[in-house]
C-alpha cells in the first residue's frame, strides 16, 4: 500500500475446503461472491501488476501472483467484492469513511462499510489466497431469518447509496433498475420464506415493476397471496420429490399436534409433477 497510496484498502483471494480439510477449490473468491459473475474483472480493477513489482520480499510462492486495482465504488453496486477476513485498510481513508453502521448489525455491515470506504480511495486484489474458507457445512448464513436480515440490509445499502451518491455510480441506468429488482426480490422471497406473505407480494411487486422479466418472481408471486400453508406444502413437495423428505409422506404444518399427512404417491403428487419446470425449481 506505500507503494500505492491512492489505494484505500487491499484484499485477497481464499481457498475453499470442505468439513473434513480437503480443498474443494484453490480460488473461491468469485465462485463465493456473486458480484463478480456480474462484472468483468478487467472493467472494475482496471490496473494489474505483480506482488513481486511492489514487494519484492514476498515468498515465491506469492511473488509470482498478480493483483488488479482500481476505483470500484461503482461496481460495489452489484455487491460485495471485498472478503473481510483478508482486507487491510487505510487509517486515514477508514476516519474519513467512518465505523461500522449499527443500522446494519446482522444485515451485511461489513459491505455496507467497505462501500463507504471506497468512496475514498481505490481498491486491490490480490489474485492469491491467504486463507483457508470452509464450505460445504451449515452455519448462520443458512437462517432463513439471518437470510431475511441480510436481503434488507444489501437493499438499504443500495438506496443510500443512490440517495446520497447517485452522481458518482457510473452504472447504466438499466443495470441499476435491474439491481434493484433484484434485491426487491431477495427481500420478497425472504418475507416469504418467513411466512410474511403481504409483504413479500409488495416487495414482490416493486421488483416487477423495475423489471418484469423476472421468471422467478412472478412464478412466486403467486404463492405470496395464497394462504402460508399452502405453500409450505408446495415447498415440502418439492423436497419429497426430490428426495429430501421420507418416501410417501409431506408434512403440511410446522407443529405435531396439528399437522396431517398427505399420500405424495396419490393423484396431487402427479399432478403436482406436471408443474412447468420453473415454477418447480422456483420453490
Amino acid at each position: 500500500m506505500r507503494r500505492l497510496p491512492e489505494l484505500a484498502l487491499v484484499w485477497t483471494d481464499m481457498t475453499a475446503v470442505n468439513p473434513l480439510g480437503s480443498v474443494v477449490s484453490q480460488s473461491h473468491l468469485k465462485t463465493g461472491y456473486h458480484a463478480y459473475q456480474k462484472i468483468k474483472g478487467e472493467d472494475a480493477l482496471p490496473h494489474s501488476g505483480l506482488i513481486k513489482d511492489v514487494c519484492p520480499d514476498a515468498p515465491p510462492d506469492v511473488a509470482q501472483a498478480s493483483f488488479r486495482y482500481g476505483d470500484i465504488f461503482s461496481p460495489m453496486f452489484m455487491g460485495n467484492l471485498v472478503h473481510p477476513p483478508t482486507a487491510l485498510l487505510r487509517r486515514k481513508h477508514v476516519g474519513r469513511a467512518g465505523g461500522l453502521e449499527e443500522t446494519f448489525a446482522w444485515a451485511g455491515e461489513d459491505y455496507e462499510f467497505f462501500w463507504r470506504l471506497c468512496r475514498e480511495g481505490w481498491g486491490a486484489l490480490v489474485e492469491a489466497p491467504s486463507m483457508l474458507y470452509r464450505v460445504e457445512a451449515e452455519d448462520q448464513m443458512t437462517n432463513p431469518a439471518r437470510h431475511w436480515c441480510l436481503a434488507r440490509g444489501y437493499l438499504l445499502a443500495l438506496q443510500r447509496r443512490l440517495e446520497q451518491d447517485r452522481s458518482r455510480i457510473t452504472l447504466p441506468l438499466q443495470v441499476i433498475r435491474r439491481q434493484m429488482a433484484e434485491a426487491y426480490g431477495w427481500v420478497a422471497e425472504g418475507a416469504l420464506l418467513a411466512g410474511d406473505g403481504h409483504r413479500a407480494a409488495g416487495y414482490f411487486l416493486k421488483s416487477l415493476l423495475l423489471n418484469p422479466a423476472q421468471k422467478r418472481a412472478l412464478t412466486l408471486l403467486p404463492f405470496s397471496l395464497v394462504p402460508q400453508r399452502l405453500f409450505r406444502l408446495a415447498r415440502r413437495l418439492k423436497q419429497r420429490l426430490s428426495g429430501r423428505l421420507p418416501l410417501g409422506y409431506v408434512w403440511l404444518c410446522d407443529t405435531p399436534l396439528d399437522a396431517w399427512l398427505v399420500d405424495t404417491r396419490g393423484e396431487f403428487t402427479r399432478a403436482f409433477q406436471q408443474l412447468p419446470g420453473h415454477v418447480f425449481r422456483a420453490l
